[in-house]
């Protein structure tokens, strides 16, 4: 800044600069998210175009054709998942998605969501150790609320690490009792405490965890958002060096 600026300028010329260093800023994660994104769906097009290819060239070879046919079809699922991915994304952060609030018990959307999420949990070896109340009601949107808890727990099951357990815990606290928090703990000693605040970022994906190559890495984004919609708070910690716990916090409302 410039000194030589009459002093009543000062606070104006410092309120522009924050001002510039944040669009500085927000321009900088845009650039990231598209050349990001570019890049995540490079590797599917690619495989999508060999797949094709195969196709093409083995017309007098049903089960070869089948199978190229097959794995096109995997592709192209995988690729539409990304861009329902990123869609929901977008909207989210355009402030584009239309909250609808409705009454549902909270204890109940997440015993559905650990169920849908059991077939993942099996394939792992992991265990799930829900910690509930018979019911807790909530004035949500459900659709937004379900999405969080169904990445949370995903995101728990496909990183603890075979023959473990991931715990679900929901708190309920304060004098009127209108506090809730809704802890999902598990292993994962790859992740550094320095590196908890990436975890949030669009596609940022630690190598050589298991469960990368199985995500896009936008889930965590995804989840962010959505508890910023509902006007959650969406928090993560290491309460031990092998342990990772997102904590979703709320305040029901009157």
């Amino acid at each position: 800044m410039n000194t030589d600026w009459p002093e009543e300028l000062l606070p104006t010329a410092e309120k522009i600069n924050e001002l510039l260093d944040r669009l500085e800023q927000h321009f900088m994660r845009e650039r990231r998210f598209t050349s990001s994104a570019a890049h995540e769906l490079r590797t599917p097009i690619s495989e999508l175009q060999l797949a094709t290819d195969v196709a093409l060239r083995a017309r007098e070879n049903p089960q070869r054709l089948l199978t190229a046919v097959q794995q096109a079809n995997t592709i192209a699922e995988k690729m539409a998942e990304l861009v329902r991915s990123l869609s929901l994304l977008t909207r989210q952060q355009r402030d584009e998605y239309s909250i609808k609030k409705e009454t549902a018990n909270l204890c109940e959307l997440i015993r559905d969501e650990a169920l849908l999420s059991q077939p993942i949990a099996e394939e792992r070896s992991v265990a799930v150790n829900l910690q509930l109340p018979e019911s807790q009601f909530i004035y949500a949107d459900t659709s937004l609320l379900k999405c969080v808890i169904s990445n949370l727990i995903n995101n728990a099951f496909s990183y603890a690490p075979s023959d473990t357990e991931v715990l679900i815990q929901l708190v309920v606290s304060g004098p009127r009792q209108d506090s809730l928090a809704l802890k999902v703990r598990n292993i994962c000693p790859q992740i550094l405490e320095q590196e908890l605040d990436y975890l949030f970022e669009p596609f940022w994906r630690k190598e050589n965890v298991y469960g990368t190559q199985h995500h896009f890495g936008l889930g965590l984004a995804i989840t962010r958002e959505a508890s910023q919609l509902l006007g959650y708070e969406l928090g993560v910690s290491k309460p031990a060096a092998d342990i990772i716990e997102f904590t979703l916090t709320a305040k029901l409302e009157a």
